[in-house]
C-alpha cells in the first residue's frame, strides 16, 4: 500500500493515536481512504492535478446554461477552453485564479456569442461537452505527498488526520471515572470536530 494524493502525513496519524505500533500499511490504508472521504464529503479536490496532455472533461451537471463552468478544485492555470464547436476565444470567458475563499468552487463564466446572418438567422454555435487543460488544485511535490502549497486548507489536513486515526481502529482515548480510575478505550467515531471542519470546506453552489 502506498499514499496517493493524501491530505496528511503518517507521521500526523501517528502522533495523534500516541501509538507507534500502528504499521505502515494500515496507516497508509487509513490515509488513503480518510482522504477520499473528505473529497465524497465536500465533494471537492484539494491535490495537484495537471491537465496539459489530456482534457479534465466537465461533468454536465457542473455545465449549467452553457454559461458556468463550475469546478471542484481552483485554477493555477487554464492552458485551453474548449467545446464540441472548437477551441474558445480566451477573450470570451473569464475566471479566478485560486479564489480566497474556498468554501465555494472555482467556476469558468463563458460569453457566448451570437452571429447573425446577412438573412437575419441566428448561426451561435452550440458551446457543448465543455473541455479543459491546465494546472489545477494545489501544488504537491509528488502523488503520494501533502500538497505544500500555502493556499492548501490547514482545516482538510486536520481533518484527514482525525478520520484516518478513527479509520485505523487503533486510536485510543484515556477515560477517567468518577473513582479516578484510568481506562483506555478504543476509539471507532469520526470525531465530530472533523465534520464540522469539512462542513466549512464544502462545496456550497449546489445547481
Amino acid at each position: 500500500m502506498a499514499l496517493y494524493h493524501p491530505y496528511c502525513t503518517v507521521s500526523d496519524v501517528t502522533g495523534h493515536t500516541k501509538n507507534s505500533d500502528i504499521s505502515t500499511g494500515v496507516l497508509e490504508n487509513s490515509i488513503n481512504m480518510a482522504s477520499r472521504l473528505v473529497e465524497e464529503y465536500t465533494c471537492r479536490f484539494f491535490h495537484s492535478y495537471e491537465y496539459t496532455t489530456e482534457y479534465y472533461k466537465v461533468p454536465s451537471i457542473d455545465y449549467i446554461g452553457e454559461k458556468y463552468i463550475y469546478l471542484p478544485f481552483p485554477i493555477i492555470r487554464l492552458d485551453e477552453l474548449s467545446f464540441d464547436s472548437g477551441v474558445y476565444d480566451p477573450k470570451d470567458y473569464t475566471f479566478s485564479v485560486r479564489p480566497a475563499k474556498y468554501t465555494q468552487r472555482s467556476y469558468i463564466e463563458v460569453e457566448k456569442k451570437q452571429n447573425i446572418d446577412f438573412l437575419g438567422q441566428d448561426k451561435t454555435k452550440e458551446l457543448t461537452n465543455p473541455q479543459l487543460k491546465g494546472l489545477f488544485g494545489f501544488t504537491a511535490t509528488t502523488d503520494t505527498e501533502v500538497p505544500d502549497d500555502i493556499h492548501f486548507p490547514a482545516g482538510v489536513r486536520r481533518a484527514t488526520l482525525l478520520i484516518a486515526s478513527a479509520f485505523t481502529e487503533m486510536n485510543r482515548k484515556e477515560q477517567v471515572t468518577l473513582d479516578g480510575d484510568r481506562t483506555s478505550i478504543a476509539e471507532y467515531r469520526i470525531p465530530e470536530e472533523a465534520k464540522h471542519i469539512l462542513s466549512m470546506h464544502k462545496k456550497k453552489v449546489i445547481v
